[in-house]
């Protein structure tokens, strides 16, 4: 018996240290206020708590209307790729798998939702969530987290807002795109959908046609500089 006992509890030791976290998130709820301009990123970056770490990951939970998936506008994205999800079946229920994940990636932006603000429907109010279950590939340790929309009515002003008299063409674009801007903007970055740099452009003036023949097929997001180093405005484009 006592034998017997000795062994049970080793098995359930093995499985409690399974079950040990193997990475943290900073949060298990995060919002997305969606009351401005370009793309709203809300990241819940994964961190390993030890040894490098690889994620499987699907959506278990989500009530986001059919109003905002018809516009491809919203994605969750890891290491890997960002993942829209849009149409009459947008792969809620598909499993990802991240890349590796090391211990010094810490600092990295790796787990995020996006969505594109500038084309986020002026009725959808919310509050939407979108509930995510993250599995370490290689034990048995998991846990949730949740991503939250909401839209807050915002009052009517004759103020213009920066970036009102930002704009880009065409788009979608082929091997150049035009941007037509205030003269306060000095540089132009343009990141793509897991938010890596893909190209900077130095400009000058009120307008620029920025070279795209080394960018590959895609979705991005240019993002407008001015001289104090501020993010004035972010235009999303495709580059066909």
């Amino acid at each position: 018996m006592k034998k017997a006992l000795l062994v049970f509890l080793s098995v359930v030791s093995v499985f409690a240290a399974k079950a040990q976290a193997t990475f943290t998130t900073p949060a298990d709820t995060l919002f997305a206020i969606m009351n401005s301009e370009g793309s709203v990123e809300v990241y819940n970056n994964i961190t390993p708590t030890g040894a490098s770490v690889t994620i499987d990951w699907h959506i278990t939970y989500q009530n986001i209307p059919s109003s905002i998936t018809s516009l491809n506008i919203l994605g969750i994205c890891d290491n890997k790729t960002c993942y829209m999800y849009s149409g009459s079946n947008p792969g809620w229920n598909d499993m990802h798998t991240t890349k590796e994940i090391l211990p010094n990636d810490n600092n990295l932006k790796l787990f995020k939702m996006l969505i594109d603000a500038e084309s986020y429907p002026a009725n959808a109010n919310g509050p939407y969530y979108i509930t995510v279950m993250l599995m370490d590939h290689n034990s048995s340790y998991m846990k949730n987290v949740t991503f939250a929309i909401q839209k807050f009515p915002t009052s009517v002003s004759s103020v213009a807002k920066a970036g009102d008299d930002i704009s880009i063409y065409p788009n979608p674009a082929r091997n150049e795109i035009n941007a037509v801007f205030n003269s306060n903007i000095k540089t132009i970055a343009v990141y793509n959908l897991i938010g890596k740099v893909v190209s900077v452009y130095k400009v000058n003036g009120s307008s620029a046609k920025l070279d795209l023949s080394n960018v590959p097929s895609g979705i991005y997001f240019m993002r407008l500089v001015d001289n104090a180093g501020q993010i004035v405005a972010t235009r999303r484009f495709t580059r066909q």
